[in-house]
């Protein structure tokens, strides 16, 4: 009883959390707008691309399934609709493809296979530690593709001259679109991290069948067990060459989510964190 009173409160402050959040959006939009509007303002629309260096960072719950990822290199694109005042301020808003997640390798957690938890409870009588888990050496990576949406104030730093510099900085929505997981690997399945105790070897003392090396080659689409919305905050350094017909301009950055992307946080919780690189272009309207 009392853990589902945890999670539902654990999900009406997620609600609010994204019910503030793209308040706050909207705000930005209305305040941006009306502060270049107050000014002469220049529109520009164009697109950009590049690199994305996207990781999985640990949520609030931490547990052996959650941790340990790192950085991948994938592609990162969008649109750009900016306007700009004659003066430092500026408003941007963006629609990009996103790909998020992480990877892992060599020795790690994996949920607990239905044929191993009478096992499993045989140890713990005997008063062989080990977690919920077993542990085998292999390749993990973990493919979500989003559509982000963020809206960035533009703070421009030599404004008027042919090359500026500038901060963008802003929260962002993210709508997941696909999810799939990618392991490799072919190995034996341990009872601890450190791959010192293998299972074959208690199977076998208690007369049950062993399972010998076991292939961990698998896609699957995990779409229905991730959170659809993804909001956080986005930021970037940006230099940009001021042209007749418009600009060129490149941007190095980043984003953070705030909103775990599993929807069941039994085995812990992760949040997208993304390094961004991307030169584009925007013309003038």
């Amino acid at each position: 009883m009392m853990d589902y009173l945890t999670e539902s409160v654990r999900a009406e402050k997620n609600n609010e959390m994204k019910k503030k959040l793209k308040l706050a959006m909207v705000v930005m939009l209305i305040c941006g707008l009306v502060s270049v509007q107050a000014q002469q303002a220049k529109f520009y629309a164009g697109g950009k691309a590049g690199f994305g260096i996207p990781s999985l960072a640990v949520g609030s719950g931490v547990t052996p399934l959650s941790e340990d990822y790192a950085f991948r290199l994938t592609y990162y694109g969008g649109f750009v609709f900016e306007v700009q005042s004659d003066n430092w301020l500026g408003f941007r808003t963006e629609v990009n493809y996103s790909s998020e997640g992480g990877e892992r390798s060599g020795m790690q957690a994996i949920p607990l296979s239905n044929q191993l938890k009478q096992l499993w409870g045989m140890l713990s009588v005997k008063g062989v530690k080990h977690d919920n888990y077993m542990y085998a050496d292999l390749q993990k990576k973990a493919y979500y593709t989003y559509v982000e949406v963020p809206l960035l104030a533009k703070c421009t730093f030599g404004s008027g001259s042919r090359f500026n510099f500038y901060l963008t900085t802003g929260p962002f929505i993210g709508f997941l679109v696909k999810a799939r997981q990618v392991t490799k690997g072919f190995n034996s399945i341990y009872i601890d991290k450190f791959g010192d105790n293998p299972v074959d070897k208690y199977l076998e003392g208690e007369g049950m069948s062993v399972l010998g090396q076991q292939s961990f080659n698998n896609v699957s689409n995990i779409t229905g067990s991730l959170n659809r919305i993804n909001a956080g905050w986005q930021s970037s350094l940006g230099f940009e060459i001021l042209l007749k017909s418009g600009k060129i301009f490149v941007d190095i950055g980043g984003s953070y989510g705030f909103v775990p992307v599993q929807k069941d946080r039994s085995n812990g919780t992760n949040t997208t964190d993304n390094g961004i690189v991307t030169i584009g272009y925007a013309h003038r309207l």
